[in-house]
């Protein structure tokens, strides 16, 4: 049971229990400590509910940003992503929510609260109804956006959030939030953190371009786009082309021709040829989301670019007690199964003390390949598309160790699978640099509201 205490002067006219959650009023009570000024006094300007809805949506167009493409001081536009017809950028009152540098852009529904802060590096774009747009004035706005994102700005987003199945926040309220104001060196200090890791975002980007067109020339594929998907209601499949599996899906046409594009490009190997072991991991439903225990990978903490540590779950087991196969080592594969089946990466020094759930595999390869190569082929389109053809499963899909052989690899010499592996490599590298100065940028913030920030870091950079 989670019982609140609260006293008259902290009542208002909201009467929900969840407004007076225990752990929400303990976390702004600390907030205390420091100068609080609301957010809604650096507000110059603030917008959210554009007159647009999904029926004018098409596939091209400009892009909406929607609360499914928020995370923690980034936008995802590469994937789920629709588009606003341009017929409809003549209405000024739409036109004013179209993106410019220098926003504070959070989302109102959902997991409320996700922020960033827009740059020109941003393709042209506007928010739906349920993202607010803030312009700000007398405080950073990096610094601004990095508490939003700490459990101290998120918490006061859900005490004002609303709604049963999914909790939605009015723009008015969200402004209303208290912001600790250190002073303006300080401020900086944690700004440009997040400056920095915006920086080493761009830089990713200009890698993953390169990362492309050197594999598009290594392997002679051709980009998605320039093939001619064709939609038919039969597919003619010659008798050397059918393999164990009978189902109609797995010989839908654009998979039979994804799979001939593979092989008609060069040399190709089934996915088995590349590797001498392959096994599921460990099967533990005690887990939590708090730092206590072993770390535990599930399909949610699996992206191509390396573990996602905020969504790294923990066990009470011990990593001797794990059956030796299971033991992810260093270069190993893994490849998530169920659910959003069909991602994988790399093994690095770093993830070694962890876990993987029974929902990744564990893909232990053979001398000649590089893990990194395979990995960035197999969240391709066409390895993506592969992965479709061959899922099963009713409730939720997903790919068996049996139907994962029937996957179709290109084979490249081992130096041009080093070249594409070490830009792969150079980009991970940089977003956990990336990733590790946001943690550091939110941990000054917890510190600084808890009274233990070292004040002396700030003058050592000044």
């Amino acid at each position: 049971m989670n019982v609140a205490w609260v006293t008259s002067d902290i009542l208002t006219d909201r009467l929900d229990c969840a407004y007076y959650d225990s752990f929400t009023m303990e976390l702004i009570s600390k907030l205390k400590n420091m100068p609080l000024v609301p957010m809604k006094d650096f507000v110059t300007k603030k917008r959210s509910e554009p007159p647009i809805h999904s029926s004018m949506y098409r596939d091209k167009g400009v892009m909406v940003i929607r609360s499914t493409n928020f995370g923690d001081f980034f936008c995802d536009l590469t994937q789920n992503v629709v588009y606003l017809d341009a017929k409809y950028l003549v209405d000024e009152k739409i036109t004013e929510f179209i993106i410019k540098p220098g926003l504070i852009v959070f989302c109102l529904t959902g997991d409320v609260g996700h922020a960033f802060v827009t740059d020109s590096s941003l393709p042209k774009a506007i928010t739906n109804r349920r993202v607010a747009q803030l312009e700000v004035v007398g405080v950073d706005s990096h610094y601004l956006c990095t508490f939003i994102n700490t459990q101290f700005g998120k918490r006061q987003f859900d005490k004002f959030s609303t709604g049963v199945t999914q909790p939605n926040l009015r723009l008015e309220d969200s402004i209303e939030i208290l912001i600790p104001i250190p002073s303006s060196k300080v401020q900086q200090y944690i700004g440009d953190k997040i400056r920095k890791a915006e920086e080493l975002r761009e830089e990713i980007r200009r890698l993953q371009q390169v990362a492309e067109e050197t594999f598009y020339e290594c392997t002679k594929l051709e980009p998605p786009g320039k093939t001619n998907g064709v939609n038919k209601l039969y597919t003619i499949v010659k008798p050397n082309e059918i393999g164990r599996l009978l189902g109609a899906e797995v010989y839908k046409e654009e998979y039979v021709q994804n799979q001939q594009a593979i092989k008609e490009a060069g040399e190709y190997v089934y996915l088995p040829q590349c590797y001498q072991l392959i096994v599921n991991g460990a099967d533990n439903r005690n887990y939590t989301s708090y730092k206590v225990g072993t770390p535990y990978y599930k399909v949610a903490s699996i992206s191509m670019w390396g573990i996602k540590q905020e969504a790294v779950a923990y066990i009470d087991m011990d990593l001797s007690d794990v059956p030796k196969n299971q033991k992810i080592t260093f270069g190993d594969l893994l490849i998530t199964r169920k659910g959003s089946f069909g991602i994988a990466m790399r093994v690095t020094e770093g993830d070694v003390n962890g876990i993987i759930s029974s929902e990744v595999f564990r893909v232990k390869l053979l001398p000649g390949w590089d893990a990194d190569y395979i990995a960035y082929f197999l969240n391709s389109e066409y390895g993506h598309k592969q992965f479709l053809q061959y899922a099963t499963g009713s409730t939720m899909k997903g790919i068996s160790q049996e139907n994962i052989t029937e996957l179709v690899v290109p084979k490249v010499s081992i130096v041009k699978q080093i070249l594409i592996g070490e830009i792969v490599r150079d980009i991970k590298n940089k977003f956990l640099q990336s990733t590790n100065l946001i943690n550091e940028a939110k941990q000054d913030v917890e510190d600084l509201i808890e009274g233990r920030f070292d004040e002396s870091k700030v003058s050592m950079v000044s």
